[in-house]
């Protein structure tokens, strides 16, 4: 099983499969813009419950039931404030089904706008196929259409005291309004989704879809061994049981020849030794009575006896 790389969900396609039959193990960047980022106030019950409270305390900013939208828990947000990023779970299945038809297995999954690299005071703006992704914080950020991203960005620095630095980093630069190119640093820099670091914090697949790597090729090795060793000894059980079946079978064909042997010869022993012996004692027998046919006397007296029948003479 190889280490574990980082590419993005839409990527996917263009990846080379692997000729071994074991699957990469990915971590995937996916779509922003199907993840929801929400800042609350921290659950004054224990910790523990929070992944059950979370859900209801968010019941009236999700656009999806509850129920069918997962939840996970980011980290500290400063104060008593916690990140909860929710995204539906319907995407979550969807986003598992193309990394297994693409012959991978996802381990983690985060937002991609976290590929954006932020600073203090700093709102940092990417591209991605058409749509923009916005960095505005270190766990906050969002992508959307160009139009939509840009409005968003414009409230994003009109809401702070101090304006913050803008990077935008897109195809075209006729793409920016007018209003943010003045004030912004602009360049055409892709974002390099397979060289880019994941945050530690962020990953999307917890709960229901916590990552399961494939076992280990050491367990497959015993798994393989336990079973060869379980197919030798069936092996044997079935060379056992077909012996004894074929000594049983022997012995009611042995059985049977006896009683055939008495009915035709009702004085003789069936006993196997003394069948050998009667046997060698006819095959004796008629081994003199070759001998004695073939003695010279015996052999004067035939030739005589075709003479004499020749002549036609009574020898009575």
């Amino acid at each position: 099983m190889s280490a574990s790389s980082v590419d993005h969900l839409y990527d996917l396609d263009r990846r080379f499969p692997s000729e071994s039959e074991q699957r990469s193990l990915l971590h995937l960047w996916v779509p922003s813009e199907r993840v929801t980022v929400h800042r609350i106030n921290k659950p004054t019950a224990p910790q523990r419950k929070w992944p059950a409270l979370i859900p209801w305390m968010l019941e009236e900013r999700t656009l999806e039931p509850v129920e069918e939208t997962h939840f996970v828990l980011g980290g500290r947000a400063g104060g008593d404030l916690v990140d909860v990023f929710a995204v539906s779970r319907h995407d979550m299945q969807e986003w598992h089904r193309i990394a297994e038809n693409a012959g991978v297995v996802a381990m983690r999954m985060v937002p991609d706008y976290f590929a954006l690299p932020w600073e203090e005071g700093r709102i940092t703006i990417g591209w991605r196929e058409g749509r923009c992704l916005v960095r505005h914080s270190a766990t906050q950020g969002f992508a959307a259409s160009p139009e939509v991203a840009w409005a968003m960005v414009e409230r994003l620095i009109a809401a702070q005291d101090v304006a913050p630095r803008v990077s935008i980093s897109v195809p075209d630069p006729e793409l920016i309004p007018q209003s943010l190119r003045i004030q912004a640093e602009i360049n055409d820099a892709e974002v390099d989704w397979q060289m880019t670091s994941m945050p530690s914090s962020v990953n999307l697949m917890s709960g229901i879809f916590q990552a399961r790597p494939p076992q280990p090729e050491k367990h497959i090795f015993v798994v393989n061994t336990l079973l060869t060793i379980l197919a030798i000894g069936l092996l044997f059980v079935y060379l056992e049981l077909s012996n004894a079946n074929l000594a049983q079978h022997s012995t009611a064909l042995e059985n049977h020849l006896k009683v055939s042997f008495s009915r035709v010869f009702p004085s003789q022993s069936t006993d196997v030794e003394d069948l050998r012996f009667n046997v060698q004692q006819k095959i004796a027998r008629l081994e003199r009575q070759y001998e004695s046919v073939e003695s010279m006397p015996l052999r004067g007296l035939l030739a005589l006896t075709e003479l004499m029948a020749n002549c036609g003479c009574d020898l009575r």
